[in-house]
């Protein structure tokens, strides 16, 4: 049968691979019970803790967006004991704490630091969990997204994933007092997972499922027989429970698939009057084995996949216009209120994350960031409920330094206690930052319920109508009343103690540097990765900036690092969505909104692995400077990343990582790329960098028929080298350094800023030696040999670039350019796709002139005023191509 998820975004339908489907489904099998033999190993609990901890095992597999980083773990350093490295970032330490809780008990408010320190709990198994089964979670996942929730056109929007994630939530909120609550999670978490292999059937598929889980847990020789039973009972009563859902309703499921599906008679009519959904207007009054046995009959006569493609989107289509009209917001429900949707904020993220000038301290505090708004919050909340736990379905977002908690209106009343609660976090008092929380009705009805729909999230964002607190941060105490020593490393909170290194810092700046020697970086640094096919490993440095940079390398390990080289460069690269406001306001329903969430995070991250996992495989970058790549990420969430690594290599991964995202998503992304000496502050770089970013984004274009943006031609990347201090107001002084002083010619500028991916690769694959120089392989002799090389065919390059700065003449430098591409037959090449490129942009610019005397907009370009063509562009990233080789970085 024809079926698959439909991506409005991009406006195709994503089909259905059954032999994925089966794969996953017994894959999934296998590693929940593989990972009950690694995660519950220590249990000696009763049969309802058992059903809670294996609930939340089954939500951390469907929340695989936030939880599995973006690199593959190998291990640890420690590979005779199997063990995992400590907790290097939010989620890892959030799903240690979900498990752990159960055998370990809650933590009080008091107590939360412990746990984000790591010293709450045995050594986290849910890394060691992860080490084993990455490949296998991203299978699992990915065909949960692939397989909707709803089969018929117009219902295919939502995944698989997010309905049991909701399903299971909304049952947790309805029956507070059930003494079966254990297993009627259990059972609602996993109702529909038959509908993986089979749609029609899917009851009988999901019994199956139960079956083989049970089969392969009682294999399982390492867990004591009290655990075991417990377990096997447990999965038994949710079998049945989810085998019979149809008979009798699981209320989290209607809960659920009543907010995120269109009603059969409105349904009815929009297949009446779109054509293309004629073959399955009967389906509307069948059973889903009837419709299943229907359309397989019809499919028998020719395919439907292009129908099935063109229903899906007239239908969608037609439910946005309907509703564009209406207001989506002021819905502010009358019936009684059963659960709440919370946002938790962190205010100036950037602004927190740039007070720190140490590398290793800028990596813990976008941890923090994290931390703040999701593990924190979520173990303060799980704290108030005495008789239940706080499910990790319960947690549907978390990203950009906020997050999505769902909570329960009962006798805890957790909103009116929350902000005292969170005041007794000392980490944050001793971080000293603010956070917002809104909320907002999110489940309400009295016997019968719904949930409200993606209305509660524009709230939320809007503040319209919605529930709001803040928790301030803790009033600053005066040290002295008069002079006191200033904080060495943000510069602006008063100096109370000196850390290891012997400086002076406050409360903050120690608060991020303490935790900085065991999370973070550092934590990396205990850590094995696989890329591809090649385990490695990183050395333990004290000063992380020149090892990122390849300054320093590991000669132990010459298999896969980098030839020893004078590197004194390294690049920070900051990417973000274009128009992701827009993106996530355009979805129909909530679990369409949490979908495109976890898609976004999902695909960013596992763009990262690819991309990464190519460059080993294809050996056009050096494996040394991958690993370093995947070290230097300090923050990737959702479409939002912050990278500090390898001069070349790390700006090139993340193109070719945003690139795959971008197909994937149908979103696009701008990079900005600043690359300096590592010892030069590495914060003003941050902003420049985000400048860059900014500076680099292209205004979107028209939609197709399909309703899609050709959202590709909008990646674009920015770079600028520098070879001294670098901030935001450098970028604005190098705009106009490379802006013509005659504006005759329809070309004004020589730094485009706005410049494709698609281009980037022609002038990489142009330039000749580049990949040769970044594999940075071979015997020293040799690539000092390349290095000159590639010297002397940059040197055509400034050659080029002097003669415009003599005269800032636009024609004459184009002239120039036609000598040299015939006096240098190895830049050739990179001359012809400049001139190229001139002329495409010479062009477009006299259209777009023509069409602004219409009264449309103008195409903005480097400078805002004139089209630029990207002279400057190419020269920096030459540059920085020879910084990562080894080359001081000063004119050749």
């Amino acid at each position: 049968m024809i079926r698959g998820v439909y991506n409005p975004s991009t406006g195709r339908l994503e089909e259905v691979d059954e032999e994925k489907a089966k794969r996953a489904f017994d894959g999934f099998k296998k590693v929940l019970s593989e990972g009950v033999s690694i995660m519950f190993a220590d249990f000696d609990v009763d049969e309802k803790k058992v059903a809670l901890a294996l609930s939340d095992l089954i939500s951390l597999v469907l929340k695989a967006p936030m939880l599995l980083p973006p690199l593959r773990y190998a291990g640890t350093r420690d590979v005779t004991k199997g063990s995992a490295p400590e907790n290097a970032n939010n989620f890892e330490t959030l799903a240690n704490y979900v498990l752990q809780r159960h055998v370990k008990g809650k933590v009080s408010p008091d107590k939360v630091t412990d746990v984000v320190k790591g010293s709450w709990g045995r050594k986290n198994p849910f890394l060691q969990f992860i080490s084993l089964y990455q490949d296998e979670i991203y299978s699992i996942y990915e065909a949960l997204m692939m397989v909707p929730a709803d089969s018929r056109p117009g219902n295919n929007v939502g995944s698989l994933a997010s309905h049991l994630s909701l399903t299971s939530m909304a049952e947790w909120a309805i029956f507070r007092d059930s003494e079966d609550l254990h297993f009627l999670r259990l059972a609602s978490v996993l109702h529909d997972i038959g509908k993986l292999t089979d749609f029609g059937r899917h009851w009988e598929s999901s019994t199956a499922f139960f079956d083989g889980l049970i089969d392969g847990i009682q294999r399982i020789g390492d867990l004591n027989q009290r655990l075991r039973s417990g377990i096997v009972d447990v999965l038994r009563k949710a079998r049945e429970r989810a085998r019979n859902h149809h008979l009798v309703n699981i209320e989290g499921d209607l809960i659920s698939s009543g907010e995120g599906r269109v009603e059969r008679g409105e349904l009815e009519q929009l297949y009446s009057s779109i054509q293309s959904c004629s073959p399955f207007l009967e389906t509307l009054h069948m059973t889903a084995e009837e419709a299943e046995d229907y359309i397989n009959e019809i499919e028998k006569r020719g395919s439907l996949k292009e129908k099935y493609e063109e229903c899906s989107r007239q239908v969608y289509k037609k439910m946005q216009e309907k509703r564009k009209g209406k207001k989506r917001r002021g819905d502010t429900p009358s019936e009684n209120v059963v659960a709440d949707l919370n946002m938790f904020n962190f205010p100036g993220v950037q602004s927190f994350i740039k007070s720190f000038s140490d590398l290793r301290d800028i990596s813990t505090a976008s941890m923090l960031v994290d931390m703040s708004v999701t593990t924190i919050p979520f173990v303060v909340i799980d704290s108030m409920y005495e008789k239940t736990y706080l499910p990790l379905d319960s947690l549907l977002i978390s990203s950009g330094g906020h997050s999505f908690i769902v909570t329960r209106r009962d006798t805890s009343r957790v909103m009116e206690r929350i902000e005292e609660e969170l005041r007794d976090v000392k980490l944050l008092r001793d971080l000293d930052v603010s956070l917002t929380v809104s909320s907002t009705p999110l489940i309400v009805g009295n016997g019968t319920y719904r949930m409200r729909g993606y209305e509660t999230v524009s709230e939320l964002f809007g503040k319209d109508g919605v529930k709001g607190l803040m928790i301030p941060p803790s009033s600053l105490k005066m040290i002295s009343p008069g002079l006191h020593a200033v904080c060495e490393s943000c510069g602006v909170y008063p100096a109370v103690r000196s850390d290891d290194r012997g400086k002076r810092l406050c409360t903050r700046c120690y608060t991020v540097h303490e935790l900085s020697k065991s999370k973070g970086f550092s934590s990396k640094l205990e850590t094995y990765f696989k890329v591809g096919s090649t385990v490695m490993y990183p050395m333990k440095v004290e000063e992380p900036m020149p090892y990122l940079s390849g300054d320093i390398i590991d000669e132990k390990n010459k298999l896969y690092e980098p030839v020893k080289a004078p590197r004194r460069y390294l690049s920070v690269v900051k990417s973000d969505g274009n128009d992701a406001g827009e993106y996530f306001s355009n979805s129909l329903f909530f679990g369409e909104y949490i979908d495109k969430s976890f898609k976004v995070d999902y695909w960013v991250k596992k763009s990262f692995v690819e991309a990464t996992d190519e460059a080993e495989r294809d050996g056009t970058l050096n494996k040394g400077m991958v690993m370093r790549t995947l070290l230097g990420v300090q923050y990737m969430g959702g479409d939002d990343i912050l990278l500090i690594g390898p001069a070349m290599t790390a700006p090139v991964i993340t193109m070719n990582a945003l690139s795959k995202a971008s197909d994937k998503l149908g979103m696009s992304f701008k990079v900005g790329v600043v690359t300096l000496k590592y010892d030069t502050p590495i914060q003003f770089a941050i902003e420049a960098a985000e400048k860059l970013m900014e500076d680099g984004k292209i205004r979107r274009e028209t939609k197709d028929e399909a309703g899609a943006v050709n959202e590709k031609g909008r990646n674009t990347l920015t770079l600028l080298f520098a070879s001294s201090l670098v901030t935001k107001s450098s970028v604005e002084e190098v705009k106009r350094e490379w802006t013509a002083t005659s504006q005759s010619s329809e070309v004004g500028s020589l730094y485009k800023m706005k410049t494709n991916f698609s281009f980037w690769r022609k002038v990489m694959d142009s330039s000749e030696g580049f990949w040769a120089l970044l594999r940075s392989a071979g015997q020293g002799k040799e690539h000092e040999e390349r290095v000159d090389s590639f010297k002397s065919h940059v040197r055509v390059m400034e050659d080029v670039v002097e003669a415009f700065q003599r005269n800032k003449d636009i024609y004459y430098t184009v002239i120039y350019m036609m000598r040299q591409a015939t006096r240098h037959k190895e830049a050739s090449k990179l001359m012809l796709t400049l001139l190229n490129q001139w002329s495409e942009e010479g062009k477009k610019s006299s259209e777009e002139g023509k069409s602004g005397e219409k009264g449309e907009p103008k195409e903005s370009s480097g400078n805002d005023k004139v089209a630029s063509v990207p002279l400057a562009d190419v020269f920096f990233m030459l540059k920085t191509a020879l910084a990562e080789a080894g080359d001081k970085g000063e004119s050749p």
